[in-house]
């Protein structure tokens, strides 16, 4: 818990789970799997909402995760230690 607590002192706020923390990087690559996944399930996800919508689900779902991945693996780039607020 040393770590987490130092972290916090200077300003970090990171979500303990059990004893492991998890980072902004975890959560960077977190996101990394989902939009692949998102991205390989794109035509699955668009024949099911096609059930029941315009068949577009796929697509914004591909498109949203890939650029939440994006945007988390850019502030990670500038800078390898941000905070979680």
């Amino acid at each position: 818990m040393g770590e987490a607590a130092a972290l916090h002192r200077r300003g970090f706020a990171p979500i303990i789970v059990g004893m492991q923390m998890f980072t902004r990087h975890d959560l960077t690559l977190l996101f990394r799997s989902l939009a692949a996944r998102m991205a390989v399930e794109q035509d699955y996800l668009a024949e099911l909402d096609g059930e029941i919508g315009d068949a577009d689900h796929g697509v914004s779902m591909s498109v949203g995760f890939a650029a939440a991945a994006k945007a988390l693996s850019e502030g990670e780039a500038r800078c390898r230690c941000w905070p979680m607020a």
